[in-house]
């Protein structure tokens, strides 16, 4: 065994590694650093429901194995949940990709539904780095030295607005457009 650990037998003699390798490498700070505080709103949810869940909102005397269990099964929910998600994403890429085409091929930007709304054609720039070397220099030459530590966000919502201006790109970046077909007015978007 290395870094310490034992193996030890679980109540059904199941061997496992013992506490030892368990400890994080950031554990040690737990007590050094402040605890992360959520938004106020999202912890009043969080207290909400476990005050639903085991009515409380204190962990101390709660049954440390019913609550590894009961996260267990959430996380594993979760996770399907991510999986039929990554592939609507990808059902809704496909049929997006059909239906722009289709659109295009009937003169048609946007096709109302009969339950109410639309679907609509947008085209969406976004940015990706080619040469950071040329960016920073750009930022320098444009004396936007409060940029040197910009994320993609800031350079890509730059780049979009250089576009609709009919500046040229910032250079070392290179744009690409996503067309994709939008929904709006159906299932309360409000758009």
């Amino acid at each position: 065994m290395d870094g310490g650990a034992r193996e030890e037998k679980d109540f059904r003699g199941n061997l496992f590694r013992g506490e030892d390798d368990l400890m994080g490498k950031y554990t040690a700070f737990r007590s050094k650093l402040p605890a992360f505080e959520q938004p106020k709103e999202w912890a009043d949810k969080v207290n909400a429901w476990k005050m639903e869940f085991i009515g409380t909102i204190d962990g101390q005397h709660a049954n440390a194995a019913f609550l590894a269990r009961a996260y267990a099964d959430i996380d594993l929910k979760k996770k399907e949940l991510e999986e039929r998600i990554a592939q609507y994403n990808i059902e809704l890429e496909a049929i997006s990709q059909l239906g722009v085409e289709a659109l295009e091929e009937n003169g048609l930007q946007k096709i109302d539904l009969a339950a109410g709304g639309y679907v609509s054609i947008k085209d969406t720039p976004y940015t990706s780095v080619e040469d950071r070397a040329a960016i920073f220099a750009w930022i320098k030459k444009n004396k936007l030295t409060d940029l040197l530590s910009v994320n993609y966000q800031t350079l890509n919502g730059m780049n979009n607005e250089r576009l609709v201006s009919g500046k040229p790109t910032i250079p070392g970046t290179k744009v690409f457009i996503k067309t994709k077909l939008t929904v709006r007015g159906v299932n309360g978007d409000g758009e």
